[in-house]
Protein backbone atom coordinates (compact mmCIF):
# COMPACT_ATOMS: atom_id res chain seq x y z
CA UNK A 1 0.00 0.00 0.00
CA UNK A 2 1.14 3.51 -0.66
CA UNK A 3 2.31 5.55 2.32
CA UNK A 4 2.23 8.86 0.48
CA UNK A 5 -0.74 10.97 1.52
CA UNK A 6 -0.41 13.64 -1.18
CA UNK A 7 -0.67 12.64 -4.80
CA UNK A 8 -1.54 14.04 -8.18
CA UNK A 9 -4.82 12.68 -9.53
CA UNK A 10 -4.46 9.64 -11.80
CA UNK A 11 -5.37 9.89 -15.46
CA UNK A 12 -6.95 7.53 -17.97
CA UNK A 13 -3.51 7.42 -19.59
CA UNK A 14 -2.41 5.24 -16.68
CA UNK A 15 -5.15 2.70 -17.45
CA UNK A 16 -3.95 2.67 -21.05
CA UNK A 17 -0.39 2.10 -19.90
CA UNK A 18 -1.66 -0.64 -17.58
CA UNK A 19 -3.31 -2.42 -20.52
CA UNK A 20 -0.06 -2.29 -22.48
CA UNK A 21 1.98 -3.56 -19.50
CA UNK A 22 -0.25 -6.56 -18.71
CA UNK A 23 -0.77 -7.70 -22.34
CA UNK A 24 2.17 -10.18 -22.20
CA UNK A 25 0.98 -11.35 -18.78
CA UNK A 26 -2.51 -12.01 -20.17
CA UNK A 27 -1.09 -14.27 -22.87
CA UNK A 28 0.75 -16.34 -20.25
CA UNK A 29 -2.40 -16.44 -18.10
CA UNK A 30 -4.39 -17.62 -21.14
CA UNK A 31 -1.88 -20.39 -21.80
CA UNK A 32 -2.01 -21.62 -18.23
CA UNK A 33 -5.81 -21.35 -18.01
CA UNK A 34 -6.22 -23.28 -21.29
CA UNK A 35 -3.79 -25.96 -20.09
CA UNK A 36 -5.82 -26.50 -16.92
CA UNK A 37 -9.11 -26.38 -18.83
CA UNK A 38 -8.26 -28.92 -21.53
CA UNK A 39 -6.38 -31.13 -19.11
CA UNK A 40 -9.55 -31.44 -17.02
CA UNK A 41 -11.59 -32.22 -20.13
CA UNK A 42 -9.15 -35.00 -20.99
CA UNK A 43 -7.36 -33.49 -24.00
CA UNK A 44 -4.36 -31.56 -22.64
CA UNK A 45 -2.72 -31.67 -26.09
CA UNK A 46 -5.25 -29.18 -27.48
CA UNK A 47 -3.73 -26.12 -25.77
CA UNK A 48 -0.63 -26.32 -27.98
CA UNK A 49 -2.81 -25.88 -31.11
CA UNK A 50 -4.53 -22.67 -29.99
CA UNK A 51 -3.95 -19.49 -31.99
CA UNK A 52 -2.65 -16.31 -30.35
CA UNK A 53 -6.14 -14.76 -30.26
CA UNK A 54 -7.73 -17.93 -28.88
CA UNK A 55 -5.12 -18.07 -26.11
CA UNK A 56 -5.94 -14.47 -25.16
CA UNK A 57 -9.64 -15.40 -25.11
CA UNK A 58 -8.91 -18.06 -22.49
CA UNK A 59 -7.32 -15.35 -20.35
CA UNK A 60 -10.66 -13.53 -20.20
CA UNK A 61 -12.11 -15.14 -17.01
CA UNK A 62 -8.96 -14.36 -15.03
CA UNK A 63 -8.23 -11.15 -16.91
CA UNK A 64 -11.60 -9.64 -15.96
CA UNK A 65 -10.68 -9.97 -12.28
CA UNK A 66 -7.30 -8.33 -12.98
CA UNK A 67 -9.02 -5.45 -14.80
CA UNK A 68 -11.51 -5.09 -11.94
CA UNK A 69 -8.58 -4.63 -9.54
CA UNK A 70 -7.13 -2.00 -11.85
CA UNK A 71 -10.38 -0.01 -11.87
CA UNK A 72 -10.61 -0.26 -8.07
CA UNK A 73 -7.10 1.21 -7.83
CA UNK A 74 -7.96 3.97 -10.30
CA UNK A 75 -11.13 4.86 -8.36
CA UNK A 76 -9.30 4.91 -5.02
CA UNK A 77 -6.41 7.06 -6.26
CA UNK A 78 -8.85 9.42 -7.98
CA UNK A 79 -10.41 10.08 -4.58
CA UNK A 80 -7.02 10.25 -2.85
CA UNK A 81 -8.08 7.75 -0.18
CA UNK A 82 -5.80 7.28 2.80
CA UNK A 83 -3.68 4.12 3.19
CA UNK A 84 -6.00 3.02 6.02
CA UNK A 85 -9.05 3.15 3.75
CA UNK A 86 -7.10 1.33 1.04
CA UNK A 87 -6.37 -1.52 3.46
CA UNK A 88 -10.04 -1.72 4.46
CA UNK A 89 -11.17 -1.90 0.82
CA UNK A 90 -8.48 -4.25 -0.48
CA UNK A 91 -8.19 -6.62 2.50
CA UNK A 92 -11.08 -5.94 4.87
CA UNK A 93 -13.97 -6.30 2.42
CA UNK A 94 -12.86 -9.68 0.95
CA UNK A 95 -12.29 -11.02 4.48
CA UNK A 96 -15.76 -9.82 5.48
CA UNK A 97 -17.35 -11.51 2.45
CA UNK A 98 -15.60 -14.81 3.20
CA UNK A 99 -16.72 -14.62 6.84
CA UNK A 100 -20.30 -13.99 5.64
CA UNK A 101 -20.11 -17.07 3.38
CA UNK A 102 -19.07 -19.33 6.26
CA UNK A 103 -21.73 -17.77 8.50
CA UNK A 104 -24.36 -18.45 5.82
CA UNK A 105 -23.31 -22.11 5.65
CA UNK A 106 -24.73 -22.50 9.17
CA UNK A 107 -28.22 -21.72 7.92
CA UNK A 108 -28.10 -22.88 4.30
CA UNK A 109 -26.55 -25.85 2.54
CA UNK A 110 -23.77 -24.19 0.54
CA UNK A 111 -20.23 -25.25 -0.23
CA UNK A 112 -18.59 -22.58 1.90
CA UNK A 113 -15.02 -23.81 1.37
CA UNK A 114 -15.40 -23.94 -2.42
CA UNK A 115 -17.11 -20.54 -2.62
CA UNK A 116 -14.48 -18.99 -0.35
CA UNK A 117 -11.71 -20.52 -2.46
CA UNK A 118 -13.24 -18.93 -5.55
CA UNK A 119 -13.51 -15.54 -3.80
CA UNK A 120 -9.86 -15.74 -2.71
CA UNK A 121 -8.79 -16.60 -6.26
CA UNK A 122 -10.70 -13.61 -7.65
CA UNK A 123 -9.28 -11.36 -4.93
CA UNK A 124 -5.68 -12.44 -5.64
CA UNK A 125 -6.20 -11.75 -9.35
CA UNK A 126 -7.59 -8.31 -8.50
CA UNK A 127 -4.50 -7.58 -6.41
CA UNK A 128 -2.34 -7.95 -9.51
CA UNK A 129 -4.38 -5.28 -11.30
CA UNK A 130 -4.44 -3.05 -8.24
CA UNK A 131 -0.69 -3.08 -7.61
CA UNK A 132 0.16 -2.77 -11.31
CA UNK A 133 -1.86 0.46 -11.52
CA UNK A 134 -0.35 1.70 -8.27
CA UNK A 135 3.16 1.03 -9.63
CA UNK A 136 2.39 3.05 -12.77
CA UNK A 137 0.79 5.83 -10.74
CA UNK A 138 3.70 6.17 -8.30
CA UNK A 139 6.20 6.04 -11.16
CA UNK A 140 4.44 8.93 -12.93
CA UNK A 141 4.50 10.88 -9.68
CA UNK A 142 8.23 10.16 -9.12
CA UNK A 143 7.54 8.40 -5.81
CA UNK A 144 10.51 6.03 -5.91
CA UNK A 145 9.91 4.31 -2.58
CA UNK A 146 6.24 3.64 -3.24
CA UNK A 147 6.98 2.63 -6.83
CA UNK A 148 9.49 0.01 -5.69
CA UNK A 149 7.07 -1.37 -3.11
CA UNK A 150 4.11 -1.47 -5.52
CA UNK A 151 6.26 -3.07 -8.24
CA UNK A 152 7.34 -5.85 -5.90
CA UNK A 153 3.75 -6.52 -4.89
CA UNK A 154 2.63 -6.41 -8.54
CA UNK A 155 5.25 -8.96 -9.62
CA UNK A 156 4.52 -11.30 -6.71
CA UNK A 157 0.79 -11.00 -7.46
CA UNK A 158 1.46 -11.78 -11.13
CA UNK A 159 3.23 -15.04 -10.26
CA UNK A 160 0.37 -15.88 -7.90
CA UNK A 161 -2.11 -15.38 -10.75
CA UNK A 162 0.02 -17.62 -13.00
CA UNK A 163 -0.20 -20.38 -10.41
CA UNK A 164 -3.96 -19.90 -9.97
CA UNK A 165 -4.90 -19.83 -13.68
CA UNK A 166 -4.62 -23.61 -14.33
CA UNK A 167 -6.81 -24.34 -11.29
CA UNK A 168 -9.42 -21.80 -12.41
CA UNK A 169 -9.41 -23.38 -15.88
CA UNK A 170 -9.79 -26.83 -14.38
CA UNK A 171 -12.75 -25.73 -12.25
CA UNK A 172 -14.43 -24.14 -15.26
CA UNK A 173 -13.98 -27.35 -17.29
CA UNK A 174 -15.45 -29.36 -14.41
CA UNK A 175 -18.45 -27.01 -14.37
CA UNK A 176 -18.86 -27.31 -18.15
CA UNK A 177 -18.82 -31.11 -17.99
CA UNK A 178 -21.44 -31.12 -15.25
CA UNK A 179 -23.65 -28.86 -17.39
CA UNK A 180 -22.70 -30.42 -20.70
CA UNK A 181 -26.22 -30.11 -22.16
CA UNK A 182 -26.09 -26.33 -21.99
CA UNK A 183 -22.35 -25.77 -22.51
CA UNK A 184 -21.46 -27.88 -25.55
CA UNK A 185 -23.84 -28.30 -28.52
CA UNK A 186 -24.64 -31.83 -29.60
CA UNK A 187 -23.74 -32.73 -33.17
CA UNK A 188 -24.56 -35.66 -35.41
CA UNK A 189 -23.69 -37.00 -38.83
CA UNK A 190 -26.16 -35.67 -41.40
CA UNK A 191 -28.79 -38.31 -42.14
CA UNK A 192 -27.72 -40.52 -39.22
CA UNK A 193 -30.09 -40.93 -36.29
CA UNK A 194 -29.34 -42.43 -32.90
CA UNK A 195 -26.11 -44.29 -32.22
CA UNK A 196 -24.32 -45.29 -29.04
CA UNK A 197 -21.70 -42.53 -29.32
CA UNK A 198 -22.58 -38.98 -28.35
CA UNK A 199 -20.76 -36.20 -30.18
CA UNK A 200 -20.23 -32.66 -28.85
CA UNK A 201 -18.71 -29.52 -30.37
CA UNK A 202 -16.25 -28.23 -27.77
CA UNK A 203 -14.34 -25.32 -29.27
CA UNK A 204 -12.69 -23.82 -32.32
CA UNK A 205 -8.97 -24.54 -32.32
CA UNK A 206 -7.03 -22.65 -34.95
CA UNK A 207 -8.69 -23.41 -38.28
CA UNK A 208 -10.25 -26.62 -36.97
CA UNK A 209 -13.01 -27.70 -34.59
CA UNK A 210 -12.54 -29.76 -31.44
CA UNK A 211 -15.02 -32.65 -31.30
CA UNK A 212 -15.70 -34.83 -28.26
CA UNK A 213 -17.06 -38.34 -28.64
CA UNK A 214 -18.60 -39.70 -25.47
CA UNK A 215 -19.65 -43.28 -24.82
CA UNK A 216 -20.61 -43.94 -21.22
CA UNK A 217 -17.82 -42.55 -19.05
CA UNK A 218 -15.28 -42.67 -21.86
CA UNK A 219 -14.42 -39.46 -23.74
CA UNK A 220 -12.38 -39.13 -26.90
CA UNK A 221 -11.30 -35.95 -28.71
CA UNK A 222 -10.18 -35.09 -32.21
CA UNK A 223 -9.86 -32.05 -34.48
CA UNK A 224 -12.02 -31.76 -37.60
CA UNK A 225 -11.32 -29.37 -40.47
CA UNK A 226 -14.97 -28.54 -41.18
CA UNK A 227 -18.49 -29.39 -40.09
CA UNK A 228 -19.97 -29.87 -43.56
CA UNK A 229 -20.96 -33.47 -42.88
CA UNK A 230 -22.34 -32.69 -39.42
CA UNK A 231 -25.44 -30.98 -38.12
CA UNK A 232 -25.62 -29.05 -34.86
CA UNK A 233 -28.63 -30.02 -32.76
CA UNK A 234 -30.65 -27.54 -30.63
CA UNK A 235 -29.18 -27.04 -27.16
CA UNK A 236 -31.09 -27.47 -23.93
CA UNK A 237 -32.02 -24.31 -22.13
CA UNK A 238 -30.45 -23.76 -18.72
CA UNK A 239 -28.34 -21.49 -16.53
Amino acid sequence: MSKTTERHPPSLIELGQFTAVIAPFLYIIGQKYATGYFNELGCAWVSSFLSFQETLNYALPTGLAVLAGAFVAYAMFSRDLSPKIQVIVVIGLPALIIAAVFASSIFWEIQAAKISSMIISIWLCMLFGFYAVEAIHTFRNSEKGDFKEASCWALSSAFTVFSLAPGIGSEMAEYDLKHIETRFPKIAESGVLGGSTEMRLIAKVGEKFLIMEKSGDTRGFYLKSNLDTLKILPMSRGL
